[in-house]
């Protein structure tokens, strides 16, 4: 007993350095989904831990439903953290049912099993394995981010090995139940002591493989999220020219690919008469337009002050005609409110093919067009295709 109780310390020493490690994370980085669940959770298995310290003693029938509830709420909350992290679209109804159905399963276990101390470990374990099998098939099948493919397998495997080691402890428990009665009386007590051990620390493992795949994936978030600060003019939300050209770079087949550069008319105008907060509303606003005017393969950047670049991918001349003319007569026909003045914005636009041999040229002559489309009186498209 004396060892036992040393080995719970030692797990509540753990357990303490394991709550305040998720607690700090937390301030630190209060808006990250999900992570307030799962220090909920670490607070509850450190309760759950010293309530076992103390009321170890007192194996009745209540000391044990109160142990399974605690860890089924445990993983509820462990649930809760991952689903919000990577939105994953849940009904709370259903998983309370879960959590309702692994206390059912646990309870119902620990009334039909003889002894407490077994009852409570199989208890444990199943309220511990339902909601880790209902989380892993919520990772499978519900997961929205397809650019976390590696983060999410290293959580699936996580998971998974959380699971065989409960399934493991599990076939101990049974195999104990089907020894012959000599060597059951020689090893019962060994074997008790040892099984919850076990499943102490294997709970232990459990939640900081947990926390270690939930810190992963935050870090691979927390990558995109500055990779796309890198990538996007801050002003309109478009790609930047550096992470135009980056990906142009990437272009495979420059047959059916053109490049279209875009001026606003008379941007000094509007900055000269309604200020540069407009100026700025009207690069919002121009962005706005064409970017629900394209399509998703296509690339849309700020090429510097009120110009804006696009590469248009995969489409033809007659395709590429009527595009062009959409966003033309889409901005004509979209002015810009702003404190209730109505500003009336045209765009000038110059096209050309794109040869991806040399990309600084073919975005010259795009400009030569621009300049042309402009010498013509703006307000149109001038193309240069051969």
């Amino acid at each position: 007993m004396l060892e036992q109780n040393a080995v719970n310390v030692t797990a509540i020493f753990i357990l303490f350095q394991f709550f305040f490690t998720c607690l700090f994370f937390r301030e630190k980085h209060c808006g990250v989904k999900g992570i307030s669940s799962f220090v909920l959770s670490a607070l509850m298995l450190l309760l759950t831990s010293i309530f076992t310290l103390i009321y170890a003693n007192t194996l009745n029938e209540f000391y044990a439903i109160a142990l399974i509830v605690s860890f089924s709420s445990i993983y509820y909350f462990v649930i809760r953290s991952f689903t919000e992290l990577l939105s994953i679209r849940t009904k709370r109804k259903t998983e309370r049912y879960y959590f309702l159905f692994a206390v059912a399963i646990s309870i119902g276990t620990l009334i039909l099993t003889d002894e407490v101390v077994y009852g409570i470990s199989i208890g444990i374990l199943a309220s511990a394995v339902i909601p880790l099998v209902y989380l892993l098939r919520l990772i499978s099948n519900k997961v929205r981010y397809l650019d976390i493919l590696a983060e999410r397998t290293f959580l699936s495997h996580c998971i998974s090995l959380i699971l065989i080691g409960y399934l493991l402890l599990l076939i101990v428990i049974f195999v104990k139940k089907v020894l012959p009665i000599g060597i059951l009386q020689y090893l019962s007590l060994e074997l008790t002591e040892s099984v919850n051990t076990a499943s102490l620390f294997w709970g232990l493992c459990a939640h900081i493989s947990l926390l270690i795949a939930f810190l992963i994936v935050i870090y691979k978030f927390k990558q995109d999220e500055l990779k796309k600060v890198g990538e996007t003019d801050y002003l309109t939300g478009v790609y930047n020219r550096k992470a135009f050209f980056e990906r142009v770079s990437g272009i495979h087949d420059s047959n059916d690919t053109y490049l279209i550069l875009i001026d606003a008319d008379f941007f000094k105008k509007i900055n000269d008469h309604y200020g540069h907060i407009a100026g700025d509303e009207a690069l919002k606003h121009i962005a706005k337009v064409l970017q629900g005017n394209i399509s998703k393969s296509d690339l849309l950047a700020r090429y510097g002050g009120e110009e804006f670049i696009i590469a248009v991918i995969n489409t033809d001349e007659k395709k590429l005609r009527v595009m062009v003319e959409r966003l033309r007569a889409q901005m004509e026909s979209s002015p810009l409110v702003f404190n209730e003045i109505t500003i009336q914005i045209t765009l000038s636009i110059g096209v050309s093919k794109f040869s991806k041999q040399d990309i600084l040229q073919d975005i010259e002559q795009a400009d030569n067009m621009l300049y042309q489309a402009k010498a013509n009186g703006r307000n149109q498209a001038v193309y240069s295709l051969t």
